[in-house]
């Protein structure tokens, strides 16, 4: 039977919390359906441990198409990133992605690291700010007459000043506070046994990015 990129998704924070990918329910976090990129897009899920690690889930109902497009915005705005594929796909993403970006293979409701995610060192500074609100720049980086100015405004200006480093670390700061969080009272909810359902949990306090 062929299981849907929601199943998967189940069954993959499944086998984290299980531990895989050396994945620590007492330390680490995850989200799901997380806001990134100036692009506006969606990752389908990522752990907030001592990195930010995304992962785009590509089922055999899914079409890739949309991949080509995504695969940019996630190689800029996070470290390590994987995709997590059947067969149907896995040779096609094999080729089209860098030897940075981590391939796992769904099968028979197992998963299988095809090739290991890479850490990268060069991010975009842009796409790292979005996962800041307006308030969360405001209380990290003083500047003039911030509240005066938009949102995106205050992001320029940061970017223009802060070194990327310390805005990834800062992003990393505030994304695993939210997450851990959610995920303590995911946890608490679910007592490790998960349904589709329980995914809301997960999906964080922002509904949109900010203009």
């Amino acid at each position: 039977m062929q299981e849907n990129a929601e199943t998967i998704k189940v069954r993959f924070i499944s086998w984290l919390l299980n531990g895989g990918l050396s994945f620590s329910a007492s330390t680490d976090a995850i989200g799901t359906e997380v806001l990134f990129s100036k692009n506006k897009r969606k990752a389908d899920l990522i752990v907030i441990s001592n990195v930010l690690y995304a992962f785009e889930i590509k089922s055999d109902r899914d079409s890739i198409k949309k991949f080509y497009h995504q695969l940019p915005d996630y190689l800029r705005s996070f470290p390590e990133f994987s995709v997590i594929t059947t067969k149907k796909y896995l040779n096609q993403i094999k080729k089209i992605t860098p030897a940075s970006t981590g391939l796992i293979l769904f099968e028979s409701g197992e998963f299988q690291i095809k090739r290991p995610a890479k850490r990268k060192i060069k991010l975009s500074k842009d796409d790292l700010l979005m996962f800041l609100s307006k308030e969360d720049l405001i209380h990290r980086f003083k500047t003039k007459n911030a509240r005066t100015i938009s949102t995106q405004a205050l992001r320029n200006r940061v970017s223009r000043k802060i070194p990327t480093t310390q805005i990834y670390l800062t992003a990393l700061a505030i994304l695993k506070k939210r997450y851990r969080d959610l995920f303590n009272l995911f946890m608490r909810d679910t007592d490790g046994i998960i349904v589709r359902d329980d995914l809301k949990g997960l999906t964080g306090k922002i509904n949109r990015i900010s203009a």
